[in-house]
């Protein structure tokens, strides 16, 4: 062989090994980290809804909820990957950790992100729930409870809790976090009814980790607000 071609086949060698992503070739230059990004939340901003209903007489209920958060995640290169941890830290409006990180935590989390071949057409599938701390405000009863007092902001017979920013078609998979809990809502609110004393709005600084099939180390960090503003939809029957 030609000494003078053997950097140009080993230039072409690793070319060629980052296209086909190598999920399983040993070595760091022939086994690519996973190229995982986070391409949408749903949703965008984190609200309490107040889910109001009545049957025709003058009778009518409400309960509180605060969503979860659904994160959708795209792998570019073809390296499949593992969510196994999540962590969780809020901060407030004044660029501190809010309460001195009490609210913050982390957990553990099984999610298989199956990459889409290169070249290929469609996406892979990837589903997983993450485990977090604290219960939601599901099933409380409007202005009594822990929860605080429900404080609504009509959106009409609308549904959802703010904005969606989901992009479905680019992604590989998703998961689901618990970010806005109960005891982070009372916190927030302070248990009155009115908003001029709300610690709102607050950002939480989201990390997942995991592996990848090269045995990679991964994280990705994203933001998401929350808010204190109940959303009010009104049903009926």
């Amino acid at each position: 062989m030609n000494i003078r071609r053997l950097p140009a086949l080993m230039v072409a060698a690793l070319v060629f090994s980052s296209i086909l992503g190598c999920q399983n070739s040993p070595g760091q230059v022939f086994s690519p980290t996973s190229d995982l990004h986070v391409v949408g939340l749903s949703p965008a901003n984190l609200q309490p809804v107040e889910e109001s209903s009545s049957s025709g007489s003058s009778s009518a209920s409400a309960s509180v909820t605060v969503p979860q958060l659904a994160v959708y995640l795209r792998i570019s290169n073809g390296v499949s990957a593992f969510i196994e941890n999540y962590q969780i830290r809020y901060v407030a409006a004044n660029g501190q950790a809010l309460a001195n990180g009490r609210f913050d935590h982390a957990g553990a989390m099984s999610v298989f992100l199956q990459a889409a071949s290169l070249g290929g057409s469609g996406t892979g599938t990837g589903t997983g729930t993450g485990t977090g701390t604290g219960a939601s405000l599901r099933g409380k009863a409007a202005g009594t409870g822990s929860g605080g007092a429900v404080r609504a902001q009509s959106t009409g017979t609308g549904s959802g809790s703010g904005a969606t920013q989901t992009i479905t078609s680019q992604a590989t998979g998703f998961c689901t976090l618990e970010v806005f809990t109960g005891n982070l809502y009372a916190y927030l609110t302070n248990g009155t009814e009115s908003y001029a004393d709300d610690i709102s709005p607050v950002v939480a600084q989201v990390t997942l980790g995991g592996r990848d099939l090269n045995d990679h180390d991964l994280s990705v960090t994203f933001n998401v607000t929350l808010s204190t503003t109940v959303l009010t939809n009104q049903s009926g029957s």
